[in-house]
């Protein structure tokens, strides 16, 4: 074979597997099986508390995360610019914060005025009882109050959008 046959055959291959490897493909990895969301009953940094039985009825986006966690950061302006623009569809924003003193937790989120409810985990069982192993972790909850589909690692507004499609029954 030519030197010019062998770089055409390696280009021909090259963009066969390029094209196999779309963007919905990387961002939709196989969904575990549904199960119950734990139960849990935290401080809200607004006061008062706030529990899984209380989210029944309504879709739930639940993200772990911490103020320390780069990638946390990066992806809580669209997490914020998500629930801005859905809230009115009746889906719960829960952002639980992860052993972090309140006071901390409190000057960053009024410092960036941002809109979603906020729970603090100070002890890190319910975090435990999530199973988290690494932040960012957001958990979609459908009405039932069961987990439908779940992301560790920083989220894109097109995951943010695929889980909500998810508990909101449009997938």
């Amino acid at each position: 074979m030519k030197s010019a046959q062998k770089i055409f055959v390696a280009l021909v291959f090259v963009a066969v597997a390029l094209a196999s490897c779309t963007e919905e493909k990387m961002e939709s990895p196989p969904r575990p099986a549904p199960q119950p969301v734990p139960e849990f009953n935290l401080e809200q940094l607004t006061g008062g508390k706030l529990g899984s039985r209380q989210l029944i009825g309504k879709p739930v986006i639940i993200n772990f995360w911490a103020t320390w966690c780069l990638s946390c950061l990066e992806e809580m302006p669209e997490l914020d610019r998500f629930y801005r623009a859905k809230r009115d569809s009746g889906v719960e924003m829960i952002m639980i914060n992860v052993k972090e003193p309140k006071k901390v937790v409190k000057e960053f989120i009024d410092t960036n005025g941002y809109a979603f409810k906020t729970l603090l985990d100070e002890t890190g069982d319910v975090t435990d009882s999530f199973q988290v192993f690494g932040l960012p972790s957001t958990y979609f909850v459908d009405k039932a109050g069961v987990i439908q589909y779940r992301h560790m690692g920083s989220l894109t507004r097109q995951i943010i959008y695929r889980g909500f499609d998810i508990i909101t029954g449009k997938e």
